[in-house]
């Protein structure tokens, strides 16, 4: 993928998500992929002040990578497709174990995110191909 087509993909992602704040708060009807977005977008109520001011943050770039409220919620989203497709194969039931010991899946799908963070981050400085299982065995030390 050219940086052309990353930053193409980028504002793309940061229009849904901002069109999906904006049908919210007006009451619009939202299509079942909206929903997961706004699911996400209330998640982080630490990022709401960015909804509100479309015209700063739209293009804004300087977040470091931990702070960058779209890539957070974009890798939420990721997190729920893996879930959903249960893919890798046995995220799923590991999934509903952590909701069932956090209490809240949005906890769950949180602690998750910053697992998937951590393991493509090693798994990419040590030059390695992703490897579903030692993913999976990543997001098992979650549970207690």
């Amino acid at each position: 993928m050219s940086n052309m087509d990353e930053l193409s993909t980028s504002l793309q992602m940061r229009e849904m998500f901002f069109s999906v704040w904006d049908k919210r708060q007006d009451g619009v009807n939202l299509s079942l992929v909206e929903q997961q977005i706004w699911y996400v977008i209330s998640a982080y109520s630490e990022f709401h002040y960015i909804f509100a001011n479309p015209d700063k943050y739209m293009f804004k770039d300087t977040w470091s990578d931990d702070k960058n409220p779209f890539l957070c919620m974009g890798l939420h989203l990721g997190v729920m497709e893996q879930v959903i497709n249960d893919s890798p194969e046995g995220i799923k039931p590991l999934y509903l174990k952590l909701c069932e010991q956090m209490k809240y899946a949005v906890k769950a799908e949180i602690a998750m995110r910053k697992v998937m963070v951590r393991f493509v981050k090693k798994t990419a400085n040590e030059n390695k191909p992703l490897d579903s299982r030692k993913y999976l065995l990543a997001l098992e030390t979650l549970l207690v």
